[in-house]
């Protein structure tokens, strides 16, 4: 079956491949919503910017979106800073995950590294992950994924792309990028 998903100037058809296959691993990799700029707000760190009003929309959208597009989160792995813990909050309540399902993955954090991310991933099996987190470290990690060293992946603020694992191990060039879609497909 063939999704169409508006964009700005049209609509980008894929097929619908957000069930996983037997034995594969789907993972969902999010970039954060708008936060606000350092500074502003009384915001003297990186680590503590929140997002703006229109990324907690935004993120509220994604949390409706990608579950009426049949995703189906078994756990969620989250950069410790504040922007990225606001934007997942509403999946997490759209997905009812709990406990162990929800995790603080330093490996996330800006500058984390691509091995120990995908050895965090392996340790905790699921059907389907979320990974939230930041650029260019997501774009580094998703062009890893799928082997690629040279692979232009970029993340704009709120963007999601789904990578397909054979197998549950996460590693250099296991996985296969189904698509990437901008923000503004919410």
């Amino acid at each position: 079956m063939i999704a169409r998903i508006p964009s700005h100037d049209h609509a980008i058809e894929l097929h619908r491949t957000f069930t996983p296959t037997g034995g594969s691993l789907d993972i969902y990799i999010i970039r954060h919503s708008e936060a606000v700029e350092l500074g502003t707000g009384g915001t003297s760190g990186d680590f503590d910017r929140p997002l703006t009003a229109a990324g907690r929309k935004h993120s509220q959208r994604l949390a409706t979106a990608l579950p009426a597009r049949g995703a189906r989160i078994e756990r969620i792995f989250v950069s410790p800073l504040v922007r990225t813990q606001q934007t997942a909050e509403p999946m997490i309540a759209a997905w009812n995950l709990q406990g162990e399902q929800i995790v603080s993955c330093e490996e996330l954090a800006p500058g984390g590294s691509n091995k120990d991310l995908a050895d965090k991933l392996t340790s905790r099996p699921a059907r389907a992950i979320a990974l939230v987190g930041h650029r260019p470290d997501l774009n580094e990690f998703a062009a890893w994924l799928i082997g690629g060293k040279k692979a232009q992946i970029a993340f704009s603020k709120g963007a999601v792309a789904l990578v397909r694992v054979d197998g549950h191990e996460v590693e250099k060039g296991s996985g296969e990028l189904l698509w990437l879609l901008p923000p503004d497909w919410v």
